[in-house]
């Protein structure tokens, strides 16, 4: 994610209520540890296709 869209995203969480606001940054860390999952297995994917 880029800088821009951390920044909107925290004026959003800013914005939210309690509830609201632990579920969305719930789902955040859940994005990022997706995509960097994702990102680790597809780069050994890459490695292993190349050798």
């Amino acid at each position: 994610m880029t800088s821009w869209q951390l920044r909107i995203g925290d004026l959003a969480i800013h914005h939210m209520k309690g509830r609201e606001r632990e579920m969305y940054i719930l789902s955040l860390h859940e994005t990022k540890l997706f995509v960097t999952l994702f990102s680790c297995q597809f780069s050994c994917l890459i490695q292993e296709v190349w050798k």
